[in-house]
């Protein structure tokens, strides 16, 4: 005798499996996750945010970028709490999937980030980041005085990234809303 599933037994199977898939995902995904930490606001070298960049990119897999800066950095504001890069060239770009840069905030004031990449000493026209990964996340970095792109996400792979609570800068010191 051949039983014949119903459509809601079918509909049943298909989001259990589903629903472990997505587990197996989110479980492989985080346990395999590195932290890679910036100590310095200089523009290369061992734990800078270019270093970072290009280890992340180097290994397959999702990485995250934490930003542990001194207070004693030759870039530290502490008047206004802030720590400022200053990239001589565009940053390295994002082409392996699942990245997250993620610096803070002043305090508890959303508006105001921690950390600035100045974008003012780069070469005309050229972003400071290009993104051309999916799955990529910037989070509370301030975009000031670039002369072209603080950002650009481009190409057919470049999809599902979020750029969540940063600031950007014109070169005019005027700023943009932050985004969410």
């Amino acid at each position: 005798m051949l039983i014949k599933p119903t459509s809601n037994q079918i509909a049943g199977s298909l989001q259990i499996h589903l629903a472990a898939a997505f587990f197996y995902l989110f479980i492989v995904s985080t346990s395999d996750a590195r932290v890679l930490h910036v100590g310095t606001t200089a523009d290369e070298g061992p734990a800078s945010l270019r270093s970072a960049l290009h280890e992340s990119q180097e290994y397959f897999g999702p990485d995250t970028i934490r930003f542990n800066l001194p207070i004693n950095d030759l870039n530290h504001d502490s008047v206004a709490g802030t720590w400022t890069i200053f990239p001589q060239t565009p940053l390295p770009r994002l082409t392996d999937d699942g990245t997250v840069i993620e610096a803070n905030w002043v305090g508890s004031d959303k508006n105001r980030t921690a950390v600035q990449i100045d974008g003012s000493r780069l070469p005309p026209g050229k972003p400071l980041l290009e993104i051309r990964s999916s799955h990529n996340r910037i989070v509370a970095i301030g975009w000031i005085r670039c002369q072209a792109y603080a950002l650009t996400i481009t190409g057919e792979q470049a999809r599902f990234n979020q750029v969540v609570g940063c600031a950007f800068v014109g070169q005019d010191g005027k700023t943009d809303q932050p985004t969410t």
